[in-house]
């Protein structure tokens, strides 16, 4: 990773994309992963997320009820999406 984020979504769906983005999650930063993950064993450096004290949520993205009010929010000003960092990775 290009650096360390308070947020990360993982979306690549295998073993490398879930541990390089649990790695570019910041100390106490919020982890999610919107992919299934079929295998039971992901590769995942326990030890290491434990040590950096992230939070993390593994299951498939919600946003109609929150939609309304993020718009209202962009609207406004108070939240910026072209100030988020995206990487785009090759499948």
């Amino acid at each position: 990773p290009d650096g360390v984020y308070d947020i990360v979504v993982d979306g690549g769906g295998s073993e490398a994309s879930i541990v390089a983005a649990c790695r570019a999650t910041a100390p106490d930063g919020l982890f999610t992963s919107v992919t299934i993950h079929i295998r039971e064993l992901t590769g995942l450096p326990l030890a290491e997320l434990y040590q950096t004290g992230i939070h993390m949520y593994f299951g498939r993205g919600n946003i109609r009820d929150q939609l309304a009010a993020l718009i209202n929010c962009c609207a406004k000003g108070h939240f910026k999406p072209q100030t988020i960092s995206t990487r785009y990775y090759d499948w």
